[in-house]
């Protein structure tokens, strides 16, 4: 089987879905971005989530504890099968009553058939309770 070269038109895409999946719940949508056994590191420092039940494990419990998330994205470069991106994302918090912004970096490893294998993400937390913002 030929290799499928990554494409910035097939990052965008990748981005795009992954967008989607993460503001709308859509853990069917997340899976299907990645390879059966893709490895996907919250932090660089963190173990991998691995295998499709682990994967969908992670995204199912989001709702538990995000809503009104907003993410965006920016793509840096690619380098062979690796596409970097920067990203915000900001939700609100249900069980502390912050509104979180988490500003960050992926890396994105593609296998062969345009799915992604390894997932690398650095990221920045902040947080702000609102009820307590000064107004005026």
């Amino acid at each position: 089987m030929a290799s499928k070269k990554l494409t910035q038109a097939h990052f965008e895409q990748w981005m795009h879905k992954y967008k989607e999946a993460w503001e709308q719940f859509d853990t069917d949508l997340a899976l299907s971005l990645f390879a059966p056994n893709a490895s996907y590191y919250e932090t660089p420092f963190h173990y991998p989530i691995t295998g499709y039940d682990n994967l969908h494990a992670y995204w199912t419990s989001a709702p538990h504890y995000q809503k009104d998330v907003n993410f965006e994205y920016e793509i840096i470069t690619l380098k062979g099968q690796i596409g970097y991106a920067t990203w915000r994302v900001t939700y609100y918090q249900w069980a502390t009553g912050e509104t979180v912004t988490l500003d960050g970096v992926f890396e994105v490893k593609f296998s062969s058939d345009g799915l992604c294998s390894q997932l690398k993400s650095w990221w920045h937390r902040f947080a702000q309770i609102l009820d307590t913002y000064p107004t005026g």
